[in-house]
């Protein structure tokens, strides 16, 4: 809370932007600002007030959203539907507004709505940015956006007031690229617990323990492409595949996956679903898999270790950080290995399926945690 001379003050008012939706939007800087928002009013009823601004066209006007989430207000702004121009228009509106409203935090999520933080500080606004991975790496932006959003990046670290980053060791090698210090918070755990229902097995014509798992958007670095092919040299019939997840904006490579998902009936395209659904698959599921070239810190890698499952991940600094058993790794592209790999496990699955113990890893995600490391940097920034 604001003090003077040691006297309690009000609440400090902090506005969220960069995202599309607190709900109802699938992606990681959704999830992770929805957990934060939630272990804010949760831990400091008194001592935050909070404002989420959402892109309009994905905010749902018959949504439900929890208890606390009564506590926050939320606020649609209108944003066009377009991969190039919806982000960085959003967040132009977005500050303008908190110009006028003055927040005494204005907490900006990613790398390109980070474009607008010297605008921000022109307009005498504190700014915490949180630097939700290195978008610039992603296959699908050309060189324009690349060099956008690494100007995202360069403009969070010169002129931000405090900086925040969920992946391990990124803390690091930005302090080396930029001289800044950004300050390590990681996702949040999901508080997702191992369930018992199977009515989305019975729907996808699936058997527990018997198939693979994938939790994300169809985008080229999630490399999906990848895990059919290595289905393909898996003789066990019995054994599927299920990607679970879709694309805000149609693309070739999703067209690419869906062709050569059709060509397989063991491949399940289940979509876009709720994270009840999602924590019903990966409660049952023999694998879960995550052979990325790019991430962060996943929130779907946390929701499969919080419910028991076991797991396969790409070797990537972030990952590799993770310190997980040598056996959940395989190198990102190398089609053979994971095969190789999702064969031993294939080999000594159960059903149904047994947990893995992951809470010596999980003790660091916390919501309650990552919403107290997150309000301490927000009175960093006060304190500037």
């Amino acid at each position: 809370m604001n003090k003077t001379n040691g006297a309690q003050q009000r609440p400090i008012r902090v506005t969220m932007l960069g995202l599309r939706a607190l709900f109802g939007a699938q992606g990681g800087i959704e999830t992770h600002a929805r957990d934060v928002s939630q272990g804010l009013l949760e831990a400091f009823p008194d001592g935050v007030q909070l404002e989420v601004i959402e892109r309009q066209p994905y905010v749902d006007p018959n949504r439900q959203v929890p208890e606390w989430a009564t506590k926050l207000a939320l606020k649609a702004i209108w944003s066009p539907r377009s991969t190039g121009a919806e982000a960085i228009v959003h967040t132009l509106l977005g500050v303008l507004r908190a110009g006028l409203t003055r927040p005494d935090i204005l907490h900006i999520h990613g790398i390109g709505p980070a474009l607008l933080t010297p605008l921000a500080r022109l307009l005498g606004l504190r700014v915490v940015v949180t630097h939700h991975g290195q978008d610039y790496a992603r296959e699908k932006w050309g060189a324009f956006a690349r060099m956008m959003l690494k100007t995202g990046e360069r403009f969070a670290a010169r002129f931000a007031n405090e900086r925040i980053v969920i992946a391990p060791g990124l803390d690091a090698q930005l302090l080396a690229m930029y001289g800044s210090q950004f300050h390590y918070v990681p996702n949040a755990a999901p508080a997702f617990t191992r369930g018992s229902q199977t009515h989305m097995l019975r729907a996808l014509n699936i058997e527990a323990g018997a198939y693979v798992l994938h939790v994300g958007r169809i985008v080229p670095e999630k490399r999906q492409l990848d895990l059919i092919q290595a289905l393909a040299q898996l003789p066990d019939a019995r054994w599927k595949l299920v990607l679970a997840g879709g694309n805000d904006h149609p693309n070739a490579y999703e067209q690419l996956v869906r062709s050569a998902a059709r060509a397989d009936k063991r491949v399940v395209m289940a979509g876009v679903l709720p994270p009840a659904d999602i924590n019903q698959l990966l409660s049952h599921t023999g694998l879960f898999v995550l052979p990325s070239t790019h991430e962060g810190l996943p929130i779907s890698l946390l929701e499969a270790m919080a419910v028991g499952a076991p797991v396969l991940v790409s070797h990537l600094p972030s990952l590799d950080a993770l310190g997980l058993p040598a056996e959940c790794y395989a190198d990102a592209e190398n089609v053979a290995q994971w095969a190789n790999a999702m064969r031993e496990r294939m080999a000594v699955a159960t059903n149904p399926p047994q947990a893995v113990d992951w809470s010596p890893w999980m003790a660091a995600f916390s919501i309650d945690s990552v919403a107290r490391q997150t309000f301490a940097i927000y009175e960093r920034a006060l304190a500037h």
